[in-house]
């Protein structure tokens, strides 16, 4: 196999994060089985499950 070069790339920009959580938060998508909502007493736990594979996303309510 030869060398291969990446001269550039480019990810996610950060207005388009804006755009996808201001979808988010008017209901536009549904996060329904991959963002876990959860009290900030269940954020270790939470973290330890995804350290391990287990779930996508937490959104931890403070307040």
């Amino acid at each position: 196999m030869g060398e291969t070069e990446i001269v550039g790339a480019v990810g996610y920009r950060s207005t388009e994060f804006d755009a996808v959580i201001a979808a988010m938060a008017d209901g536009g998508h549904d996060t329904t089985g991959w963002v876990w909502e959860l009290p900030l007493e269940g954020a270790v736990d939470a973290h330890h499950s995804l350290c391990v594979g287990v779930g996508g996303k937490i959104l931890v309510q403070v307040g």
